[in-house]
C-alpha cells in the first residue's frame, strides 16, 4: 500500500482560560478537524477503492488553565497508489483550511515519510509456495485476497528488483499471543522464528538451483 505520515498544526491565538473571546481556541479547531476529516475517505473516495486516513496523536497545550496557541495533530494516510494517497493529502489540507477559517485561525500541514506500495513478483511468489510447502503444510501457505493498507519500505527494494514479500504467523490462543500488531501488550511467539529461518533458507536453496534451469528475463538473476 502507498502510505505516508503528516503532521497538521492546527494554529490559533493563546489567552486565559477565563477569557476564551480573547483568543483562538486551536483545541477546538483539532476537534473539528478531527470529526471533519473522518468524511474525507467516505466522500471523496471511491468507496471501491481501499483509503485511510487516521489521525494517531494530538498535542496542545501546557496548563489547565491557559487556551493554547497551537495543537498539532499527526497521522497517516494510505491508498493502493501514490496517485489516490496524494488526492488524500489535498482533501486533508482543504478540509483543515476549511476548518480553520471556520475557527479564525490558522492551519500548516506537512506531508512526510511517503512509502511506496509494495508489489510482489508472480513468478517468485509461485516459487516462493512450492519452497515453503516443503517446510509447512500447503494449507498453512496463504494467499491474501485483499491488499494489506500496511506500509513496508521494503518497497524501495522492489522498485530495485523483483521479490517476494511475506508474513510468518506467530499467533498462538494456547499461549496467549493474540494481541495485533502495535498493541500496547503485542507479543509473539518466538517458538516461530525457526520456522522462519528454514523457510527463508529453502526459498534461497531453490532460488539459485531454480536459476541455473530457469533464469528470470531480468539479467540480474541471471545466476551461472
Amino acid at each position: 500500500i502507498s502510505s505516508a505520515e503528516f503532521i497538521l498544526r492546527m494554529i490559533g491565538k493563546g489567552c486565559h482560560v477565563a477569557s476564551p473571546h480573547e483568543g483562538v481556541d486551536p483545541v477546538i479547531m483539532a476537534a473539528m478537524m478531527i470529526m471533519a476529516g473522518q468524511t474525507i475517505v467516505s466522500r471523496k473516495i471511491n468507496p471501491l477503492d481501499p483509503a485511510v486516513l487516521s489521525f494517531c496523536t494530538v498535542r496542545g497545550g501546557t496548563a489547565s488553565n491557559i487556551i493554547p496557541e497551537e495543537v498539532r495533530l499527526t497521522g497517516s494516510i494510505r491508498a493502493l497508489n501514490p496517485e489516490k494517497r496524494e488526492k488524500l493529502a489535498k482533501a486533508l489540507d482543504q478540509v483543515a483550511r476549511g476548518v480553520a477559517r471556520i475557527g479564525g485561525g490558522t492551519c500548516r500541514l506537512t506531508v512526510k515519510k511517503e512509502y511506496p506500495s509494495v508489489f510482489n513478483h508472480p513468478e517468485l511468489v509461485a516459487e516462493f509456495k512450492e519452497s515453503a510447502t516443503k517446510i509447512v503444510a500447503i494449507d498453512k501457505v496463504i494467499d491474501m485476497q485483499a491488499p494489506s493498507m500496511t506500509g513496508e519500505d521494503v518497497a524501495y527494494f522492489h522498485q530495485k528488483v523483483p521479490g517476494v514479500h511475506w508474513l510468518l504467523g506467530t499467533a498462538n490462543s494456547a499461549l496467549g499471543f493474540t494481541h495485533p500488531l502495535h498493541s500496547p501488550v503485542f507479543d509473539f511467539n518466538e517458538e516461530a522464528m525457526p520456522l522462519g529461518a528454514a523457510i527463508h533458507a529453502c526459498c534461497a536453496v531453490d532460488f539459485l538451483s531454480n536459476r541455473r534451469e530457469n533464469p528470470l528475463s531480468l539479467n540480474l538473476y541471471n545466476l551461472s
